[in-house]
């Protein structure tokens, strides 16, 4: 039995900049000689998440509660993805 004409399916979590900074509570800053992004920031009442790339397959997370940095992590796109999914679901669960 396929599973496409399952009209359930199950979420697949963001693994690149572009597939996570998609949704309308994102904003996502492009270069304007290169295309390429610069920045893509996430508001939420007193939260905030934003990233940058730090330089060739690294790409800096840092996530802000009321102006005070709460954490900050460098990594591979994908696993930052993964990290500021997680940081998403954490808010959401305590909303």
């Amino acid at each position: 039995m396929s599973t496409d004409s399952n009209p359930v399916r199950q979420w697949r979590a963001p693994k690149t900049v572009a597939e996570l900074a998609a949704g309308p509570a994102w904003t996502l800053e492009r270069s304007p000689t290169t295309g390429q992004w610069s920045t893509a920031e996430w508001h939420h009442g007193p939260w905030q998440i934003g990233l940058t790339p730090v330089r060739h397959g690294v790409i800096a997370a840092m996530l802000w509660s009321q102006d005070k940095l709460v954490e900050h992590t460098r990594g591979g796109e994908a696993t930052i993805c993964a990290k500021v999914t997680g940081w998403l679901e954490e808010i959401a669960r305590n909303a």
